[in-house]
């Protein structure tokens, strides 16, 4: 049965810990990720959703958001840190509404591979053309 689907990793998608400018957090280096627990978290999470490591909660005070758009507007506003893909939240860091969490401690940041999962019977010209579209946009 493995040998009718074919998977092909395409690329990654980076995280950042990232906090509004005017929040607490931004102010200072934080010495231990103990520190994060001191302030809300952000999580991407929905209905029903398993916990996996990039929606873990680290804080005892976190609010859910079951898309990341909405994660990047509510840590915009300062109401807490979360962690978000760079390319969702370059511009708002390069409009400086958004910065790194400055820390002492080992990064949180990831890495999220996109793998395109596809049945061998239904490869064609199109999704090889597709596949290469989504690497490139993926390498940006």
């Amino acid at each position: 049965a493995s040998d009718v689907y074919k998977r092909q990793t395409l690329g990654t998608v980076e995280f950042e810990l990232l906090v509004s400018p005017k929040h607490p957090l931004a102010q200072t280096d934080s010495p231990h990720i103990d520190m994060l627990k001191l302030h809300r978290q952000l999580v991407i999470s929905s209905k029903g959703s398993k916990t996996t490591w990039f929606n873990q909660a680290h804080s005892p005070d976190v609010w859910h958001a079951d898309n990341y758009y909405v994660l990047l507007e509510l840590a915009k506003s300062g109401f807490g840190w979360t962690l978000l893909p760079l390319h969702l939240a370059k511009e708002a860091l390069e409009a400086n509404t958004l910065c790194r969490v400055p820390v002492q401690f080992e990064q949180l940041g990831w890495q999220a591979n996109v793998d395109v999962i596809q049945e061998s019977s239904m490869i064609s010209e199109a999704n090889h053309t597709l596949r290469a579209l989504l690497r490139r946009l993926l390498q940006q």
